[in-house]
């Protein structure tokens, strides 16, 4: 019985041409809503300002976000804007600190920099972009990369989406795995069951 709503899972995410990435990304909100990026230029190495942009649904794999604790990091340094300050603080510039990933270490220490030298000078502007938003109107805190000359979201980087499947994979083995038990969908012990 389990192994059949295994493989009609399979069938539906081989169907629509998804992946494992596809069922972890979320909507930030009903329709409508401002995304509000933060532009980094890695070429110039320096903070290059702050972009609004309307939500647009068919770019939510751009976008990456994944709700986290209402306390903690979120997976992807993309957050819901409560307080601007503590969701540039607690989940955007954080993420950058927490997670030291080996791959792209510069890559990713050189946008940490550039966020902690201009943070006083990054929630000034995004308060000047969004004070005349509806404070009803979802409004949805990213990053915009600049490399090879052009301005990319972070889900167009391997790097961000490779993260959220390490981090939301850790969390799972720590809530739910065990180990070299028999799986309930195959019949076949395994040295690690979730």
């Amino acid at each position: 019985m389990l192994s059949a709503i295994r493989e009609i899972g399979r069938w539906q995410r081989d169907k629509y041409g998804k992946d494992e990435l596809d069922t972890l990304v979320q909507e930030p909100f009903k329709p409508g809503g401002k995304i509000v990026s933060i532009r980094i230029d890695t070429e110039r190495n320096d903070f290059d300002g702050v972009e609004l942009e309307d939500y647009d649904s068919s770019k939510k794999m751009k976008y990456l976000f994944r709700k986290g604790p209402p306390n903690g990091t979120n997976p992807i340094p993309t957050a819901k804007i409560t307080d601007i300050k503590k969701t540039f603080e607690n989940k955007i510039q954080k993420w950058f600190e927490k997670n030291r990933l080996e791959e792209k270490q510069n890559f990713l220490e050189n946008i940490k920099n550039i966020l902690s030298y201009n943070k006083d000078k990054i929630t000034k502007e995004i308060q000047t972009y969004i004070k005349d938003i509806d404070k009803e109107e979802g409004k949805l805190l990213t990053i915009k990369i600049k490399e090879n000359g052009d301005w990319k979201y972070i889900g167009d980087f391997e790097i961000f989406r490779k993260s959220l499947k390490e981090i939301e994979t850790k969390k799972t083995v720590g809530i739910s795995a065990s180990n070299n038990k028999y799986c309930s969908i195959c019949g076949m012990q395994k040295p690690l069951i979730f």
